[in-house]
């Protein structure tokens, strides 16, 4: 068998899938490894106040922006 020929055939296709399925495996058990280290994060209730406060102040731009849009389409 020639290893520059493997992707050819009914053998190659099946070869084809089992790397297939190995990377995608790969993938899933670094996401599951990265969202369990996200678990452990600690995050201070001053920081979350702060960042909640910026998001509503981002928010209220918006929608003051949108406002204005609106209130020239009518």
């Amino acid at each position: 068998m020639d290893v520059g020929n493997v992707g050819y055939g009914a053998g190659g296709g099946v070869l084809t899938a089992i790397l297939t399925y190995i990377g995608f495996k790969q993938r899933l058990d670094r996401a599951d490894a990265d969202m369990s280290e996200l678990k452990k994060a600690v995050v201070y209730k001053d920081t979350c106040g702060v960042c909640h406060a910026a998001t509503l102040r981002a928010c209220d731009v918006m929608d003051k922006k949108l406002d204005k849009i609106l209130d020239k389409m009518k």
